[in-house]
C-alpha cells in the first residue's frame, strides 16, 4: 500500500468515527428546546456541510498527481483539524 493510500485509509477511518459522533450529537440536540436547539442545529448544519466540502476535497486529494500530493495533503488535514475542533468546541458548549 503506497503512503496515499494509507494517509487515504486512516484518514477515512477518522472521519467515519467523527461522522458517528455527529450522528450521535444531532440525537442529542432534538432533546434540546428553544434557541437552544436552533443554534445547535444550525452548527451542525455548518458541520455537515464543512464534512461535506472536505469529501469533495479528499476525492482531488485521491486522484491528483505526485507533485500536488503533499500540498493538498496539508490542505485537507487542515480541514479535518478545522472540523472535528469545531465540533469539539460546539458540543462541548452545549452538553
Amino acid at each position: 500500500m503506497s503512503g496515499r493510500d494509507e494517509y487515504l485509509k486512516n484518514l477515512n477511518e477518522k472521519l467515519k468515527k467523527l461522522d458517528e459522533k455527529l450522528d450521535e450529537w444531532s440525537i442529542k440536540v432534538k432533546e434540546y428546546s428553544g434557541k437552544a436547539k436552533e443554534e445547535a442545529k444550525s452548527k451542525l448544519e455548518q458541520l455537515r456541510k464543512e464534512r461535506k466540502d472536505l469529501d469533495s476535497f479528499i476525492s482531488k486529494l485521491s486522484s491528483t498527481t505526485n507533485e500536488s500530493w503533499k500540498e493538498l495533503k496539508g490542505k485537507t488535514e487542515k480541514l479535518y483539524n478545522n472540523l472535528k475542533e469545531k465540533f469539539e468546541s460546539y458540543k462541548k458548549n452545549k452538553k
